[in-house]
């Protein structure tokens, strides 16, 4: 009886363990790394029913399914069930790497804020150069700072890992050789807070590292400071229209106050591994949310210096942000169900602007980068060659950028030969034939 009994225990703690491991190779591939499922994870790694289950599920060994949670240490600083703080109002997220000249200021800055309840996740993206020391020395002082070193894996990684440990309200992104204003986050809660937001924008001021960087990028002074007044609640798609329509359309994701049950529960979150990833992640932010609005307050301090993706010289990874952004946003685009033209008209020209953006990094790139595009995807290639030919072409397009082949049919016809000889006919076919039943010509 002892036996038949261990029998069914050992059979209901493999079906336990599988369902289990089922979540976490989820929460992995999610990228999510709080430490209560690490711990579990590796808790099990002796077990005896362990390998034979992970071999079996998963594919790969014990110890190489747990090698997935080690890319992630701790966080130094107490967390808010630690510390007794669960009214957390805005969790601030700062990734970080390699920028300690600028980082103390942009530390100051975030400690300065008053009136409300905050924790500070700093992202320690695999820096080398003392950041991750100035981190600490300010984390020993202040109970309220949380860091998480991580090996260095980009900006959007370290966002979405910011996203996944936040506990407050809202969340605001913060990078660390930027700062805020004094009482910029008591602005931008009690204003989120007392229109129940779900995405709150606001402006921010330039701040140039040296008159060489002003003159040569002329095209950022006042970049940040809008005037068109939409401080009005509208949905996303209305917020959307009224800064395409006024010319002041801005991504970057550290000027929103966001709330995180909003991320959450819509799932948005930035691509890993690219540039440029705030145009697909504010688009996204935009189409799904029903409550936002924008103020005009100057509240973000943008700093332009040397170094930094926005001065430093094109390269093929900048034209590969900008064309994964692109298939995001017309993927999108095609499951937004738009209920005014003027709404439509702005979801067009957002994918018209970043298939823009696409050939003139293009132009700008040396022969060593361009190159560079043997790596992309067939897909990848695909939609890169498609985009050309509508700028050569001169059309817009309409709706997906495949629409343009309906007015210039030799162009379409030059495409699929090309493509055809890479194994991608019966694609194009499909596309033909769509083209062909939906022409409005």
């Amino acid at each position: 009886m002892d036996e038949e009994l261990q029998k069914q225990a050992e059979h209901l703690g493999v079906m336990l363990l599988e369902d289990n491991l089922r979540l976490l190779e989820k929460r992995v591939l999610a990228r999510d790394y709080r430490c209560g499922i690490r711990i579990l994870a590796k808790s099990w790694q002796k077990a005896v029913i362990y390998g034979d289950v992970i071999s079996r599920m998963c594919g790969k060994s014990s110890d190489r399914f747990c090698l997935k949670f080690d890319g992630v240490q701790d966080s130094r600083g107490p967390s808010s069930e630690a510390t007794g703080k669960t009214n957390i109002q805005v969790s601030v997220i700062v990734p970080v790497y390699n920028t300690g000249s600028y980082l103390g200021n942009c530390i100051e800055s975030i400690l300065k804020q008053k009136n409300v309840e905050l924790e500070i996740i700093f992202i320690n993206d695999g820096s080398s150069d003392g950041s991750l020391d100035l981190l600490e020395q300010h984390a020993a002082k202040d109970p309220r700072i949380r860091i998480v070193s991580q090996d260095n894996s980009g900006l959007s990684a370290s966002r979405n890992l910011g996203i996944s440990l936040a506990r407050g309200e809202y969340l605001l992104f913060v990078d660390s050789d930027d700062a805020l204003a004094e009482g910029a986050i008591d602005r931008l809660y009690r204003c989120a807070k007392e229109n129940d937001l779900e995405v709150l924008f606001f402006n921010a001021i330039t701040v140039f590292e040296n008159d060489d960087l002003r003159s040569s990028h002329l095209g950022l002074t006042g970049y940040y400071e809008t005037q068109e007044d939409l401080s009005a609640v509208m949905s996303g798609l209305q917020m959307l229209s009224g800064m395409v329509a006024a010319n002041e359309y801005r991504t970057a994701a550290y000027l929103q106050l966001t709330k995180r049950a909003y991320i959450l529960s819509s799932g948005i979150g930035f691509i890993d591994n690219i540039l440029h990833e705030d145009n697909a992640y504010t688009f996204e932010l935009l189409l799904k949310a029903s409550r936002v609005s924008k103020i005009n307050d100057p509240l973000y301090i943008r700093t332009v210096r040397n170094g930094s993706i926005v001065t430093s010289s094109v390269q093929f990874d900048n034209l590969y942000g900008d064309l994964r952004c692109y298939m995001r946003v017309m993927a999108l685009s095609e499951l937004t169900a738009c209920t005014a033209l003027n709404e439509e008209e702005a979801v067009k020209a957002v994918s018209h602007q970043l298939a823009q953006a696409v050939i003139r990094t293009f132009l700008k790139l040396d022969p060593e980068n361009k190159s560079r595009l043997c790596t992309l995807s067939p897909r990848e290639r695909y939609i890169f060659e498609l985009i050309r030919l509508s700028s050569t072409s001169g059309c817009r397009g309409r709706g997906p950028t495949f629409r343009f082949a309906s007015k210039c049919r030799s162009m379409l016809m030059a495409t699929v030969k090309y493509y055809r000889k890479n194994g991608l006919f019966p694609t194009l076919r499909q596309i033909v034939r769509y083209l062909r039943k939906n022409s409005t010509d």
